[in-house]
């Protein structure tokens, strides 16, 4: 597989935009934003659903190492849903929930627990469509490994350590672990590494250097057609099925074909679809809210474009009213692709041309 670093700084604005008040929008906001032409800026978010979001803290932000916006222990505390987040998720109750900046990256991670759920935890393999990774490139992989392993972080890569693979800038050292809840992350460390350090020979302030997702697909094709006819990105297909030994071992997997294509958003985020070639496959379906889904939360302008392609292109709309909601001075729109992966649209008004 060729994963490679983002190098965007990561849009902060854009993540806590789900905090923001509801309020009165302007008609000229209003007009900005409805005859804006479709335009894809950003994958910025990636959102996970665990059963206890202690967890969540301890493995992102206390082992990785990923800084919170704000102290994620301020964010334990449950909070009544709003009438915003029941139009995208579709239930009530109670939800927390925090952030995650990723350095050098543009999206963040943001663990959401809800009190409405009830699917019961699933635990997909690699193989599985709707399965994904967050792949984090780092910069010492052993040693983040270690503070991983006596956390009692579980490691999926055959034999327990780092394996050398080739991707699309050389070679890198990979490892692939699970978080408390089952989501996987995969580790890559390039070789040779880039540039780096912090002032007067100093180590860097963070292990991580850069990130991006890997979802697996049912159907490469199938999957393509939606990120291309939808949101309008290009995307780079592999060269075919390949059975490469130590990307099998990074995996955890043995006798494994597999195809790595690439979704390239603007600047450097991109999303990996990744098929593998085997009758052992199952593809999971939780609910919105249940652990085991994944929220990819993409910033876009025009979404009333936007909205007119889902409608020419029978997407699925997980929105409750079935149309872009305004919340505050922003739009939102849920989508789920073909591999029950949902795509959240966002969308804030431009700033006024002085």
């Amino acid at each position: 597989m060729r994963f490679t670093p983002a190098k965007a700084i990561i849009s902060v604005l854009a993540l806590c935009a789900l905090f923001l008040p509801i309020v009165v929008t302007n008609t000229n906001a209003q007009a900005t934003l409805q005859s804006a032409p479709g335009q894809t800026l950003s994958l910025i978010g990636y959102m996970i659903v665990p059963d206890a979001l202690e967890k969540s803290v301890e493995f992102y932000s206390h082992l990785l190492g990923l800084q919170a916006a704000g102290d994620p222990r301020s964010r334990l505390k449950w909070y009544a849903v709003v009438p915003f987040l029941t139009e995208m998720y579709g239930v009530k109750g109670n939800a927390r929930n925090f952030t995650l900046r990723i350095p050098g990256a543009d999206m963040g991670v943001e663990p959401m627990q809800w009190s409405a759920s009830t699917g019961k935890p699933l635990q997909p393999r690699l193989q599985d469509p709707g399965a994904s990774q967050l792949v984090l490139t780092v910069n010492d992989i052993d040693e983040l490994l270690m503070w991983l392993t006596k956390g009692g972080v579980k490691v999926v890569t055959s034999g327990g350590k780092p394996v050398t693979v080739s991707n699309a800038n050389g070679k890198a050292r990979v490892v692939v672990v699970q978080d408390f809840h089952g989501y996987y992350v995969r580790l890559v460390e390039p070789i040779p590494l880039p540039p780096g350090g912090g002032a007067n020979g100093a180590p860097t302030a963070s292990y991580i250097i850069g990130g991006n997702v890997a979802i697996t697909v049912q159907d490469t094709e199938k999957t393509a057609r939606f990120y291309q006819d939808v949101l309008g990105l290009k995307v780079q297909f592999g060269d075919g099925f390949q059975a490469d030994p130590n990307e099998e071992a990074a995996l955890g997997m043995k006798g494994a074909q597999y195809r790595d294509s690439t979704v390239l958003f603007p600047g450097n985020s991109q999303l990996h679809l990744i098929e593998f070639k085997s009758s052992d496959r199952k593809a999971i379906r939780p609910g919105i809210v249940d652990q085991g889904a994944v929220v990819l939360r993409v910033q876009v302008r025009g979404m009333d474009a936007f909205f007119d392609k889902v409608k020419t292109t029978q997407t699925s709309i997980m929105s409750v009213s079935g149309a872009p909601y305004l919340n505050g001075r922003t739009r939102w729109l849920m989508l789920r692709d073909p591999n029950n992966i949902y795509v959240q649209l966002m969308e804030q008004p431009q700033a006024p041309t002085p």
